[in-house]
């Protein structure tokens, strides 16, 4: 039996493992990076061993030894899927919770699992060659996932500078530049078959889910099970799925991976491993995954021939990002964060204080929600959305709720969120739940120092706030107002002239006006600035040099995505101020265009 665990990843789905080892017994071992010292997973493991990275595989079997651990569960992302830290972890004497590396290595290229795919009769889109390639098209790396090393290409004279950067990111990702041509499906559906299979032969799937809504295919939404497949495409999917774990001799939990357009489908891809999104798969089974992926790798077997479905269940992401600005990432400090409680899944690793680096993925939780039917679990994930509380750093949190809000979300095609500009999310009454979280004196409030405004207010682009005895109070930390005959509740968080306010309707942020009225200092004519702080991958251009709208200038990376800043019209560089591999602040200078 395994007694003791170490978790060789970060973030909330080490605490999601670290939960399940709490309730079957198991000690659990956590890793950490010193940006991560103080992280919740770190505070509540029983031991914990800083490594330099969650890649150094020396640094992680040495916590395992050192610590005891008898096992070794991966997560997802890191080297989740990586062959060789696999059978390192076995060769080291230690139970790797996971399938076997031959089975690992089996599906590692997408070219590879293709070609397995073929052999037991599911089909797959054929890799194009780059001189007979048809448009559109996708360029994906042939290693990892996550969306990583993925790039849509509609027109031949996009085809050099997409494989470059696709071949660049699936470099820094996977250590593997690799990239092949598929066939760019257009309206089709993401479509996953999560499968579970024991040592000895047993494979069950506990039914799919529909990854569709996605922007930079990056998953953004996820449900169990998928809306409008007829019964017979549905069990096609599934036995596929389960023909193709066979095929490569699958033990444990994995998650077979289709393009589904009208009544055909396609293998895309099989990850070995435990997805972000598998908590709707348990919500519909009853089952904890983890726990039987822990089963499953100290030999057990799986005592099921099929596991019944029941109801509905929806999962969204929460993004450190500002969808306004094109879901560009948004490292900083959380102020105040607060999960909504009540008949929803919250799967964390964040606390009020953490800093969000530039250095990991914007992910923040994951929102859960079960129901008997879909429509249920739609409205129970939008009132929780309602309630989630996150100051100090922008999200998607708004956006999903208006998306969720939409008479037409029913079902979603690829990358449905790609192109959509969303719009600024507001409430009205956000300025007066402010100003009366101040005239109330809100304990534990920055601003206490702050002289005091009297009855007339000012925050950045909005008219003046006439304060008068507009009935207000506090109630478990929360501030009501009531104006023209309704009350309505808020959260509100002041922080020096800063101040977050969240309700129903929008989380905002407003800036009470300096007294002298000084203009906040604007960006040189023609600068183009870092949106945040990263590392530069590549300077496209050169001081002198003639630009064209559109063009890329600099590539920047942070939070584990590339970001490709473009010259907004035609023009000449006239100045370059940063150079590959250089680290860069948010709203740094990079190049200036006359």
């Amino acid at each position: 039996m395994i007694d003791k665990l170490l978790i060789a990843n970060r973030g909330e789905i080490a605490c999601r493992i670290a939960r399940t080892c709490e309730r079957l017994g198991i000690g659990v071992v956590a890793v950490f990076t010193d940006a991560d010292q103080k992280a919740r997973w770190v505070r509540e493991a029983q031991q914990a061993f800083r490594v330099p990275s969650y890649l150094d595989v020396a640094a992680l079997l040495q916590a395992a030894r050192s610590s005891g651990a008898q096992a070794v569960h991966p997560g997802f992302g890191f080297l989740a899927e990586n062959v060789e830290f696999a059978r390192a972890v076995g060769e080291a004497g230690l139970v790797w919770v996971g399938p076997s590396p031959a089975s690992m290595e089996l599906l590692a290229s997408k070219e590879g699992a293709k070609q397995l795919a073929q052999q037991v009769d599911v089909p797959v889109l054929t890799s194009m060659a780059v001189d007979k390639a048809t448009y559109p098209l996708m360029v994906k790396a042939v290693a990892g996932g996550g969306g990583k090393g993925m790039r849509r290409v509609d027109t031949p004279a996009q085809l050099e500078a997409a494989m470059q950067s696709a071949r660049s990111e699936a470099r820094r990702s996977f250590g593997d530049d690799r990239v092949l041509l598929e066939p760019l499906l257009i309206q089709a559906r993401h479509i996953e078959v999560q499968v579970l299979g024991d040592k000895f032969g047993h494979l069950i799937h506990l039914g799919e889910r529909d990854c569709s809504l996605q922007r930079r295919h990056q998953k953004i939404f996820e449900e169990s099970p998928a809306t409008h497949l007829s019964p017979a495409l549905r069990a096609q999917l599934q036995q596929a799925a389960l023909r193709v774990a066979a095929a490569a001799g699958y033990a444990n939990a994995g998650t077979v991976e289709f393009l589904v357009s009208g009544q055909q489908f396609y293998f895309l891809e099989m990850n070995t491993r435990l997805q972000v999104e598998h908590p709707v798969s348990e919500a519909v089974t009853g089952l904890d995954l983890v726990e039987w992926q822990l089963r499953v790798a100290q030999g057990e077997t799986l005592p099921w021939t099929e596991v019944p479905l029941r109801g509905h269940a929806v999962e969204v992401r929460l993004y450190a990002e500002d969808p306004v600005l094109g879901h560009v990432p948004c490292p900083g400090r959380v102020l105040l964060w607060e999960p909504p409680a009540g008949e929803v899944r919250v799967e964390s690793a964040l606390s009020s204080g953490d800093e969000i680096t530039p250095h990991y993925d914007p992910m923040l939780a994951k929102l859960v929600a079960w129901g008997e039917d879909r429509d249920t679990a739609l409205r129970r994930l939008r009132r929780a959305l309602e309630r989630t509380v996150l100051f100090g750093v922008a999200s998607n949190r708004d956006f999903l709720s208006e998306w969720l809000s939409r008479a037409h979300f029913e079902t979603f095609f690829v990358d449905t969120l790609d192109g959509h500009v969303a719009r600024q999310a507001a409430d009205p009454w956000a300025p007066w739940a402010a100003v009366a979280a101040r005239w109330l004196d809100l304990p534990g409030q920055a601003w206490r120092n702050l002289p005091g405004e009297g009855s007339r207010w000012h925050f950045e682009g909005l008219e003046p706030i006439h304060w008068d005895d507009t009935p207000c109070g506090l109630e478990n930390g929360w501030v009501w107002l009531e104006r023209e005959g309704q009350r309505r509740r808020f959260r509100v968080h002041w922080q020096d002239q800063e101040v977050w306010v969240a309700s129903s309707q929008a989380i905002v942020q407003l800036t009470l006006r300096a007294r002298q009225g000084q203009a906040r200092a604007l960006p040189p004519r023609g600068a183009i600035l870092a949106p945040l702080t990263g590392s530069i991958v590549e300077v496209l251009v050169q001081a002198g040099e003639s630009v064209y709208a559109g063009q890329t200038l600099v590539r920047l990376e942070a939070m584990k995505m590339e970001h490709r800043l473009t010259s907004p019209a035609d023009g000449v560089v006239a100045e370059v101020h940063c150079q590959a591999g250089e680290v860069v602040q948010a709203r740094t200078v990079l190049v200036k265009l006359a």
